[in-house]
């Protein structure tokens, strides 16, 4: 099974190289569903269905506020922050920011991918692919908190299954080749680095 993941971020990868317009809205919402499978699976194993009813909750939420495809991407993204802020964030403060930068910074490739593909729009513009900093901030508040949440609280007694960073990995290599056929590069070059150091975490934790 260890090749799975990595086939996976290759296919999504040229998935998203591929799509070139919002028609392709249902077969990213079947991705995004997929990208959550690891996720899921570690929970599973871990037999944590508290987290995992949290988590589809959000979904549910995000899905009814937004849409489908943004709620699947926003839980892959705070899975992977979730994971990170657990294992290298030792005191509160230190889990808030991990666990907010490590969303930003995927969200960073995401957002700019979503925006190109007319999945969602802002009523304001901002400097970095028209996405308002207020984005990023939110990304940053929400997912910190989050991060503390599950390790203090709700998750506080499991151990983090790495499959909510792969999930984040497999959402990264999506919007990664979304912004290379967009010629977005600054976004798709923050993705190949953001995925080359996620496999490298895979590895050594």
């Amino acid at each position: 099974m260890h090749w799975l993941i990595p086939l996976l971020m290759i296919f999504g990868f040229l998935t998203g190289h591929a799509i070139h317009d919002a028609n392709f809205t249902l077969i990213l919402t079947i991705f995004a569903l997929l990208a959550l499978w690891p996720l899921a699976r570690g929970l599973w194993l871990e037999k944590s269905w508290k987290v995992g009813l949290l988590l589809a909750v959000i979904v549910l939420v995000l899905s009814i506020a937004v849409a489908p495809v943004f709620a699947c991407l926003a839980v892959a993204l705070g899975g992977g922050a979730w994971f990170l802020a657990e294992h290298y964030g030792r005191t509160l403060g230190r889990q808030l920011l991990i666990g907010g930068i490590c969303a930003v910074l995927p969200a960073l490739v995401v957002e700019p991918a979503g925006l190109a593909l007319k999945l969602w729009h802002y009523g304001a513009e901002g400097l970095y692919y028209s996405v308002p900093p207020v984005v990023a901030l939110t990304w940053f508040c929400l997912s910190g908190a989050m991060s503390v949440l599950l390790i203090r609280g709700v998750a506080s007694k499991m151990v983090v299954p790495d499959g909510t960073m792969k999930s984040m990995l497999i959402v990264l290599a999506v919007a990664t080749g979304v912004c290379t056929a967009f010629g977005l590069w600054l976004p798709a070059v923050l993705g190949l680095m953001l995925l080359l150091y996620g496999f490298q975490v895979l590895h050594y934790v």
